[in-house]
């Protein structure tokens, strides 16, 4: 009804926007960098920015997963199925679900297909960071040819330089 959706309106203004950030990589490296920087100095009392790391083994020291975890900072250990197959598809709507996400933050071509999978089932905003492609081989020109037309799907795209917005249509 319209008064259900007037106190849940209301209840999302009265809390911090939700953020799930989605890294497939587990490196502290530029992008990695970022996310970890980004978490630890958000203002918490307007968004609650969380990050889901793909982890493929669960007892190997995961670099991401490591350094957020030490500064007490909410990371989502995601056990890494490989591929978008529905499998992880239902493991991040289920994320979605129980943290409540209003945006989720996708930030390489295989989450950004998982992203867009994921809005198909729960109304999500979609942002996702342009941080740069390597196509030295076929096999990277497609990555880059597909991921290009995906961001074109998302609400916003963050792009991280002047070099990516000339490689990137408007």
């Amino acid at each position: 009804t319209d008064a259900e959706a007037d106190v849940s309106s209301s209840e999302k203004r009265s809390r911090p926007v939700r953020v799930l950030h989605l890294r497939d990589s587990p490196w502290v490296d530029g992008p990695g960098r970022t996310i970890l920087e980004t978490a630890a100095r958000i203002d918490r009392s307007r968004v609650d920015y969380q990050v889901g790391a793909f982890v493929s083994d669960r007892t190997a020291p995961h670099p991401l997963v490591d350094a957020l975890r030490k500064r007490g900072l909410p990371v989502h250990a995601i056990e890494d199925q490989r591929g978008v197959g529905r499998g992880m598809v239902s493991t991040f709507v289920d994320l979605l679900d129980s943290q409540q996400i209003d945006i989720l933050h996708p930030s390489e071509f295989r989450s950004n297909v998982l992203g867009l999978l994921c809005r198909r089932r729960r109304p999500v905003k979609l942002v996702s960071t342009a941080h740069g492609w390597i196509g030295n081989d076929v096999r990277g020109r497609a990555y880059i040819f597909a991921d290009r037309v995906l961001l074109c799907r998302f609400d916003r795209v963050i792009l991280v330089s002047h070099a990516m917005r000339r490689r990137l249509p408007s």
